[in-house]
């Protein structure tokens, strides 16, 4: 297959493009958690072939499909497939759908596989803001709340939010996604007794990005569900985006979110850290399984010395 329709720094990086991002990320994704995929073929709308696979590398203009099971005939060159699979992200399974169609097919040994054309958005693709991940405060430079305090303005005539810190000591991070994160905010703080539903909150971090320059984002959003531990000591709040603003020129541009968007530089930390954690978890188990394997190797040359 070909690499030279679309030059990679191009497909993730054009600003106008981010559903070529988002499509790209997910892939991975199911690349990473060798998630299934469910092919259905069609000619002229008609059902024709059903096979089953997985993705194994994605290009800036195709994707490889890994046949599963015996192929005896593969699919021609320009037939429409109709693609399901899902992604296990943080212990969830999220759905997602494409059409396309078949670029060329091949055989190595007694393996088959399809290049399909990449795909230029996924079914359901906003899921892609719906991706949560553990973190903690920590993992986010500079990480900061404030509670929007409503406070009349008497000359103005009306009601406008006066930003109050709320201290570090008091907050703890629960995940993030693109469109919005859960915190625990603890008895001790002052703002403690103002918390509720439809409470505005605003958060500020620097996320780091490999082959960018750090991200500086301010999010406020609202509180959409409240929870309290048995004893009262902790408030456990889910808060959705409203609106965000990224540091351009030494100053923050603020935009507002639709019903079903997300903040982009955010999911992208979000995919980053995911497969940052994968990569780790993948390294420590390999790494286990050398010691073992050597271990193995040891006492066994121990048993025939003795």
């Amino acid at each position: 297959m070909s690499s030279k329709a679309t030059s990679f720094a191009r497909l993730f990086f054009r600003k106008t493009d981010e559903n070529a991002q988002a499509v790209w990320q997910i892939l991975s994704l199911a690349i990473e958690t060798r998630a299934d995929f469910n092919m259905d073929f069609f000619v002229h709308n008609r059902l024709v072939y059903q096979l089953k696979g997985a993705c194994v590398e994605v290009r800036p203009d195709a994707l490889k499909v890994y046949l599963r099971g015996g192929v005896e005939h593969l699919p021609p060159v320009g037939m429409e497939v109709h693609v399901y699979f899902s992604s296990r992200v943080e212990r969830k399974s999220v759905p997602f759908d494409f059409l396309t169609r078949v670029l060329s097919a091949e055989r190595k040994g007694g393996d088959s596989f399809l290049w399909l054309n990449l795909p230029e958005k996924l079914g359901h693709n906003q899921r892609r803001y719906n991706v949560r991940v553990s973190a903690s405060k920590e993992d986010i430079r500079d990480f900061r709340v404030w509670y929007g305090k409503p406070v009349v303005d008497a000359e103005a005539g009306d009601v406008r939010l006066r930003w109050v810190p709320i201290s570090l000591q008091h907050v703890e991070l629960l995940d993030i996604s693109a469109g919005g994160l859960q915190l625990l905010v603890a008895r001790g703080s002052p703002v403690y007794p103002h918390l509720a539903p439809r409470e505005v909150l605003l958060v500020r971090g620097t996320f780091e990005l490999r082959g960018k320059s750090p991200q500086q984002l301010i999010m406020v959003g609202s509180v959409v569900r409240m929870s309290k531990s048995e004893d009262a000591s902790r408030a456990g709040l889910a808060i959705s985006f409203k609106r965000w603003g990224k540091m351009v020129g030494g100053h923050f541009v603020w935009r507002d979110l639709g019903r079903q968007e997300g903040i982009n530089p955010l999911a992208d930390w979000v995919f980053q850290l995911i497969f940052n954690r994968r990569r780790l978890a993948r390294e420590r188990e390999e790494d286990c399984s050398s010691r073992k394997k050597y271990q193995g190797q040891d006492d066994h040359n121990q048993e025939r010395r003795q």
